[in-house]
């Protein structure tokens, strides 16, 4: 197994010869407003850059999100992730979301 975080939510799983991306939060560093009502609600989101081009880490078998929040699930991972693979979620209404 192979192991590589991506940042702070976004992660590739290498297994049993197939590659898994597992909470693929996208979106350009500072593209999303902080989060309401924490103490760091004036922090724009992601924090940080992608240190990898968004082609390589959507050349994937499979997509899990562990839970459809925005910080783990947005706009530009619905645009870049190839419609025809697999996605693995917690039940049909994260199914609905993701869709």
């Amino acid at each position: 197994m192979k192991f590589k975080q991506i940042r702070n939510a976004p992660l590739n799983i290498k297994y049993g010869g197939k590659k898994f991306l597992i909470d693929p939060w996208l979106a350009e560093k500072g593209a999303i407003p902080g989060f309401g009502g924490t103490i760091n609600d004036h922090v724009r989101n992601p924090t940080a850059d992608l240190r990898v081009p968004l082609s390589e880490i959507v050349n994937v078998d499979a997509v899990i999100l562990t839970h459809v929040h925005p910080d783990r699930w947005d706009d530009t991972a619905k645009n870049a992730i190839p419609k025809d693979i697999p996605f693995f979620v917690q039940h049909e209404v994260d199914a609905q979301r993701s869709a």
